[in-house]
């Protein structure tokens, strides 16, 4: 409607907010991947079929990611670990939280992996050998799956592809999801051996499949946390300096105790999302005003996410009276 008299009596401008800030970083994945021959570049690579890949790499495992739920990945080919090195190209430009090292670069090949300068998100692989699953999730951001001695990595590749898939309304653990491949982990003792390692695996059953059996990541202190954890925090944060930055703009506040307040019921109704979504506990913001002008004060208390994957149960029988 643009009626004369409305806009002779109230003449209105409308005004834009800034948009939200992306948080599309938070489900690329970089997967590094074994040069097919040495004249391949070491550049970033993206990839959408079968034939995009296999002209950079022998290896065929990375797919999984889409058998997980993302429609395309990035791969870089290399010939050793060092993601630091001068003559790679792509990197500087590409935004990606998680990066998966192929298997197909032997447990050795760990011991001189280098990340990009700056990088801060998680890095997740396979291995036959526990111990090294084991050493990698205690890094803090590490994430390792146990697999079976042919492994070729499929079971990382799919459980991180459905951990990311952009359709996902929420983070989550991914807990017992069904699995394209086994893992030749069949019995409780192997099951329960490697949940106490803290690797992550998927368990073969005879009546419900392959499922994800569990699913971490390092934290701080050697201790293991949720894989999500390290996701929802980081989208958290993203998404209050995003509204903050929106409500600066949008109005203008004075430096005052109320401004301070509204400001504050703003974040803190961001931060609730999460907390009605289940995806993390109770958080509080806090915006006060300081001691001088031009800059307030924010607390934000959040606890770590966490999720649930077993249950110890004691069942007490005795007769009816």
């Amino acid at each position: 409607m643009d009626d004369v008299l409305l806009n002779y009596v109230m003449r209105v401008t409308k005004v834009a907010p800034i948009p939200e800030p992306s948080t599309e970083y938070l489900h690329n994945v970089l997967v590094v991947v074994p040069q097919k021959s040495a004249e391949i570049p070491k550049t970033v690579v993206k990839i959408n079929t079968e034939s995009d890949l296999a002209a950079i790499t022998d290896a065929t495992a990375p797919m999984m990611l889409k058998t997980g739920g993302l429609t395309s990945f990035y791969a870089l080919p290399l010939a050793d670990l060092n993601l630091s090195a001068a003559d790679i190209t792509g990197l500087e430009d590409l935004e990606v939280f998680t990066i998966l090292i192929d298997p197909q670069f032997e447990d050795a090949a760990l011991e001189s992996l280098q990340l990009p300068e700056g990088y801060r998100g998680v890095v997740g692989g396979a291995s036959n050998n526990d111990t090294i699953v084991e050493a990698q999730n205690k890094i803090e951001n590490h994430s390792f799956f146990y697999q079976k001695a042919a492994g070729e990595g499929e079971n990382m590749y799919q459980a991180f592809g459905s951990l990311l898939n952009s359709a996902n309304t929420i983070w989550s653990s991914q807990q017992y999801i069904s699995m394209e491949n086994s893992d030749d982990i069949t019995s409780y003792e192997t099951a329960d051996a490697l949940f106490t390692l803290r690797a992550n695996f998927v368990l073969t059953s005879k009546e419900f499949g392959n499922r994800l059996a569990f699913f971490c990541v390092g934290g701080q202190n050697n201790k293991a946390v949720a894989i999500h954890a390290p996701y929802v925090s980081e989208e958290i944060v993203v998404k209050l300096q995003g509204a903050a930055l929106t409500w600066l703009n949008l109005n203008k506040p004075d430096y005052t105790t109320a401004e301070a307040t509204l400001l504050q019921d703003y974040l803190q109704g961001i931060a609730d999302e999460y907390t009605e979504t289940g995806q993390i506990g109770e958080i509080t913001v806090t915006v006060s005003v300081g001691n001088s002008d031009f800059v307030m004060n924010a607390d934000i208390t959040a606890p770590l996410p966490k999720a649930t994957w077993r249950l110890n149960a004691v069942l007490t029988q005795g007769l009816k009276k």
